[in-house]
């Protein structure tokens, strides 16, 4: 699945509003910003290579910056064949021992096993899905 045919499944599914954020934002800024009641996420959309998610070193540094420095909520979310999986941002950076970096070093591939993250099978209750991204906060 594209990153943009995960988009339009996650927009029509996932609840509250949600806003594509283009490249221009500033580099590594997730996908997706979402606000449901009140409270706010960020997204970060992926397609998964086989048993691989590949992130730029720009994302990392965001997913750094954001959630480990401002304990800011961030998720990374990414589709495999019929089961939606989603890992907090903070999953992501703690297995950087597991990352193989690309040959320029501008980007890292993690294998999808070595990151804690949830699996939603079809038919997706996107109510489950959409608590996870919004975290604890949601049930506010």
């Amino acid at each position: 699945m594209s990153e943009a045919a995960l988009w339009q499944l996650a927009k029509k599914g996932i609840f509250g509003h949600l806003i594509r954020i283009e490249n221009t934002s500033g580099s590594g800024t997730p996908d997706v910003h979402a606000c449901f009641k009140g409270h706010e996420t960020w997204i970060e959309l992926k397609t998964a290579k086989g048993k691989w998610l590949h992130f730029r070193s720009s994302q990392i540094s965001w997913f750094h910056k954001r959630v480990i420095g401002h304990d800011g909520a961030c998720a990374v979310l990414w589709r495999d064949k019929d089961e939606l999986c989603i890992a907090a941002a903070r999953n992501v950076c703690c297995k950087l021992d597991y990352a193989i970096p690309a040959k320029d070093r501008k980007s890292c591939k993690i294998p999808t096993e070595k990151i804690e993250h949830e699996k939603f099978k079809k038919p997706w209750n996107w109510q489950k899905i959409s608590e996870k991204l919004y975290g604890h906060i949601y049930k506010n």
